[in-house]
């Protein structure tokens, strides 16, 4: 009985997925990407840093040349629970800051700043695969929460170069 719960519940995160992502035009293959707006690179940057510290990531790899590029290390979280609700026992995320340089000013470049937050899930605690197309609401309310607070940092601040 135990076996025909899983490929069921398995089916249900696959579908979840697949709703979540259809007809967005900025899903990435954990279902949330979303462009956050122009900055500076040193505003990009340390507004990120900020705000992944709040969430509690830590930063894997930091790039500023010729493009920003910020990686987190998977972080391990409580599933939520409508997560729960489908089986899953365990969840990760980790989030990639991209910057691609848009125009020059007199000031320096502007760069074009995007947001990634990618999920993944198990099943089982130990042994199984992580499944990455997991995109539950919860889930996409708590990536919502990033960038929505990334958004608000390059947004109210002044302008620094």
């Amino acid at each position: 009985m135990r076996l025909l719960a899983v490929p069921s519940a398995l089916t249900l995160i696959l579908a979840a997925a697949c709703a979540s992502t259809a007809g967005s035009g900025e899903a990435s293959r954990a279902g949330f990407q979303r462009t956050v707006g122009t900055a500076s690179a040193l505003d990009a940057t340390e507004k990120a840093l900020k705000v992944l510290s709040l969430f509690q990531f830590e930063i894997r790899r930091q790039d500023q040349v010729p493009s920003i590029v910020i990686e987190t290390e998977w972080r391990r979280r409580d599933p939520f629970a409508d997560e729960l609700e489908l089986g899953i026992l365990a969840a990760e995320n980790r989030v990639f800051v991209t910057g691609r340089r848009r125009a020059e000013t007199e000031l320096g470049p502007i760069f074009n700043v995007s947001l990634a937050v990618e999920n993944r899930v198990r099943l089982n605690a130990a042994g199984s695969p992580w499944v990455e197309t997991s995109a539950t609401p919860m889930y996409r309310q708590f990536a919502d929460s990033i960038f929505k607070l990334y958004q608000r940092e390059l947004t109210i601040g002044v302008r620094r170069h």
